[in-house]
């Protein structure tokens, strides 16, 4: 089984943690709109007074590698064909 998760925010990161917790060795890959690595949103009034990225970045940047997940950042995704199980991005 192949799991695909639209966006990077911290809902999607602990779906990812939960699976791989209890033994979910299957393909994951997540998309983002952003260019930049799962990141916590509510952290970011806090990262551009401080500068601190190991609070935007709670879970590293190395999160995808980590976790084991082919993480296409800059991929926005235009239109979901269920009946097909298939994603279309606009790249």
């Amino acid at each position: 089984m192949k799991i695909a998760i639209i966006g990077m925010g911290p809902a999607g990161v602990n779906v990812v943690k939960i699976l791989r917790s209890n033994g979910f060795d299957d393909s994951i890959t997540m998309f983002s709109a952003e260019k930049i690595p799962p990141y916590s949103p509510p952290s970011l009034g806090e990262y551009l007074v401080a500068g601190d990225e190991e609070t935007l970045f709670r879970e590293g940047k190395d999160f995808c590698e980590k976790y084991s997940v082919n993480c296409k950042h800059g991929e926005k995704i235009i239109q979901i064909m269920p009946e097909e199980k298939e994603l279309k991005t606009e790249n």
